[in-house]
């Protein structure tokens, strides 16, 4: 057990006092106006405030934690001790019973011994069920009404009770549904020796400051941290006493998710928390992951996200179809931050929705309701920005490089994609953008970009014009331009410009399962196609979309033209 002593033994008067209301089941406004009797004045926000504050510093928190855990220690072995009293109490009654039937050959009873064994078993049938693990150890009683909001105790219990091996929570900022499936990833690890558990993001990256913290929070709100150690390089959390893992992968590292072994033949990954569950690939991508791990007969996934604006948005459209067909296997729940305890959050979480809500309603209704409120103009919502390797880039099957032309006022720019037909994924991961600058220049710059290594040199490069990724597609209309493009070694083609082409090469490009930028690589690009906005009436109805901000997108349109035209890749 760590030892608290250099971190408890300064308290002041007031902040004892605070500990001592919290371990008798005192709220956090409760116990700071005992232990700080002139709050009793003040507004609860301020005094919710002053409490949070007051549980972040180290001392407190410290002792706090050294608190509970020694009561909950204490309880569990008072509570096992007078169960296993009761227990022997019954058993003697029932003795006395039987021998005074077997001495008078049934005729008498013991009535005494009856009223015993009678009360005494009612009172051990009242009881709540000891807990323990799969090979029948004593759990850690845990207090989780701390933990759990009243809106999602059903929830709960149907996890407990493993209604469904599926649960998808959705809601807004503190809608408190995170909280849950880290409460729920704990409580599912205690319940079962052997079992293992996965927790995920997309991207790798961002697992430290999101799931790892909020499973660190639930061991901590339920006062288990003396019984867990973590570790940030492999990232995982440890339960002690059988060695038992949270373990932490981004979807962006399947190998590592492919690699996993454990310790013995019985254990199985036997929980999966996804996180951010929206920002997956496609449904595709997540069968991909539950089928490298899903080995257990019993198999808890939980699925946490902020609704997308967008109705249409694959994973909005996932849990319309299980609200629609009211799923065996699938549990929906939705939460917003009005059903938390509103101490919960503190005063600020409050005061920025309100003004969110002033401001913009619709966002409001986005951020903190988790409504689907639609795109609100914006037109690509499956862009997703992230860094394209070099190794990646050499990896890539079908590779076009597009132009858009300008000069003075709007911008030449030239730009590279990439196109997976079996994921339906665009990438673009090359750009260079100018004005005033020639066509011979220009193609100078284009050569440049799409030099390739020659075989058996150190380090020479050179432009082949033939290559079908070298090929440039280019606004047709600009027919001089390609023409010079053509003298100067570059193959050159003209996209067309048909009327309705714009509005279907925007489409098409919508449809894409993700338009992946590497914003590095690609700025320009990543600033138009996140900024493009569709243009819309005084109603606010659609009208279009502009032509303006827009020269990096109609290159793309331009580089993808041969597949926009193709029905078999819509």
């Amino acid at each position: 057990m760590r030892d608290y002593a250099h971190m408890t033994k300064e308290l002041t008067q007031g902040q004892m006092l605070y500990v001592a209301a919290r371990m008798e089941g005192k709220t956090q406004r409760e116990a700071y106006r005992v232990a700080y009797p002139k709050s009793r004045k003040w507004k609860d926000s301020a005094v919710d405030a002053a409490a949070c504050r007051l549980e972040k510093t180290s001392k407190v928190s410290a002792r706090l934690e050294k608190s509970r855990t020694e009561n909950l220690t204490k309880a569990a072995l008072n509570r096992v001790d007078i169960i296993n009293r009761m227990a022997d109490a019954n058993s003697l009654a029932y003795a006395a019973v039987k021998e005074q039937q077997q001495l008078t050959e049934g005729k008498v009873i013991n009535k005494d011994a009856l009223d015993a064994f009678i009360k005494t078993a009612d009172r051990l049938l009242a009881l709540p069920e000891v807990k323990q693990d799969t090979d029948g150890n004593l759990l850690p009683l845990i207090d989780t009404a701390a933990a759990i909001s009243a809106n999602f105790i059903d929830v709960h219990r149907a996890i407990v009770n493993r209604n469904y091996p599926e649960f998808i929570f959705t809601g807004g900022r503190g809608s408190l549904k995170s909280s849950l499936a880290s409460i729920s990833v704990i409580l599912a690890l205690l319940r079962d020796r052997h079992a293992f558990a996965v927790c995920t993001r997309r991207v790798a990256n961002t697992l430290r400051r999101s799931v790892l913290a909020s499973c660190k929070w639930a061991i901590s709100v339920l006062g288990l941290t003396a019984l867990f150690s973590d570790t940030v390089s492999p990232m995982e959390i440890t339960f002690n006493p059988t060695g038992q893992k949270i373990l932490f992968y981004g979807v962006d590292e399947p190998e590592k998710l492919k690699s996993i072994t454990l310790p013995d033949p019985k254990d199985k990954i036997k929980i999966l928390w996804w996180e951010e569950y929206d920002q997956q690939d496609s449904p595709e991508a997540v069968r991909s992951v539950e089928q490298t791990l899903m080995r257990a007969e019993y198999f808890l996934s939980l699925k946490t996200f902020n609704p997308p604006p967008d109705e249409n948005q694959w994973a909005n459209l996932e849990v319309k179809r299980i609200d629609e067909c009211a799923s065996e296997r699938v549990l929906h729940h939705h939460s917003t931050y009005l059903e938390a305890p509103r101490e919960w959050l503190g005063p600020v979480f409050y005061e920025k929705a309100e003004e969110l809500k002033e401001i913009n309603p619709k966002a409001y209704e986005n951020e903190y309701l988790g409504i689907a409120v639609g795109p609100a103009g914006r037109v690509f919502e499956n862009v997703r920005e992230r860094s394209i390797t070099d190794e990646e880039i050499a990896g890539f099957k079908w590779i076009r490089n597009g132009i858009d032309w300008g000069f003075q006022r709007d911008p030449w720019v030239f730009g590279r994609v990439a196109y997976d037909r079996k994921k339906k994924i665009l990438y673009i991961f090359d750009e260079e953008y100018n004005v005033g600058v020639r066509n011979e220049d220009t193609a100078a710059i284009v050569k440049e970009h799409l030099k390739t290594p020659v075989p058996n040199t150190e380090g020479e490069y050179e432009f082949l014009k033939n290559l079908p990724e070298n090929r440039v597609l280019c606004d047709i209309a600009e027919q001089k331009s390609i023409a010079d493009y053509n003298a100067f070694g570059i193959k050159a083609i003209g996209a067309s410009k048909w009327p309705g082409s714009v509005t279907q090469g925007v489409k098409w490009l919508q449809q894409r399962r993700a338009i992946v930028i590497d914003r590095k690589r690609a700025p320009l690009h990543y600033q138009e196609f996140i900024g493009y906005r569709a243009e819309e009436d005084e109603k606010g109805r659609f009208k279009g979309y502009p032509d303006k901000d827009n020269h990096a997108i109609d290159e793309v349109r331009y580089a993808v033209a041969e597949l926009i035209g193709n029905t078999k890749e819509t």
